[in-house]
């Protein structure tokens, strides 16, 4: 059958590319098969030959590699540190500052004792504990009211003696009335009898 040309030029390309796509795609499509087989079979027998001998190469290299990163880590120490200090006598840096650590904990322990020292004037802790209040007040008060009467036994004690008015006072000694005595102090039977 006899296909009639076309008249315009885009209709003519149009039928020339449809005709070319009929007669590439098989071959293209034979190509792809050969290719994907050819390729897994080269990939599959590189994997088998080459595969191994590169592990083998891996566990050679591996502590060799190791070593030589271990080593130029040292020389790239001793390198810098040869570059800081030419760069210190050459005056580029400053040299770095000492750490002052003992210093500074004993300036900060004296500021802290001499805070506390401050804090302890201040807060006016010069009063009794609370638990010499009732026997210290007492004292206290019977001296703060006759300022005269201690100004006159300070000038009739002997040369040499002590005044016992500024002393803290003692605590009392045992008397019957706190030791605690065998007998009952208030009998059953009482011996004197007093009517009311």
């Amino acid at each position: 059958m006899l296909t009639r040309k076309p008249k315009t030029t885009r209709a003519r390309i149009v039928s020339a590319t449809e005709d070319a796509r009929s007669s590439v795609k098989p071959a293209a499509e034979t190509a792809r098969d050969k290719l994907g087989t050819a390729t897994e079979g080269a990939i599959s027998s590189v994997a088998a030959t080459v595969g191994p001998a590169l592990e083998g190469a891996r566990e050679r290299l591996a502590p060799v590699a190791e070593s030589a990163i271990a080593e130029g880590r040292k020389q790239g120490r001793r390198a810098a540190a040869k570059s800081r200090e030419a760069a210190i006598n050459a005056g580029l840096i400053e040299p770095p500052k000492k750490s002052h650590k003992l210093r500074n904990m004993v300036l900060v322990l004296g500021l802290g004792g001499v805070a506390a020292f401050l804090y302890k004037k201040f807060t006016g802790n010069d009063a009794d504990p609370a638990w010499t209040a009732g026997r210290d007040s007492a004292a206290a008060d019977a001296r703060a009211t006759t300022p005269l009467h201690a100004a006159a036994v300070d000038e009739t004690l002997p040369p040499g003696a002590v005044d016992d008015a500024d002393m803290a006072p003692t605590a009392p000694f045992a008397s019957e009335e706190t030791v605690e005595s065998t007998s009952p102090t208030t009998p059953d039977q009482p011996i004197e009898k007093k009517d009311l």
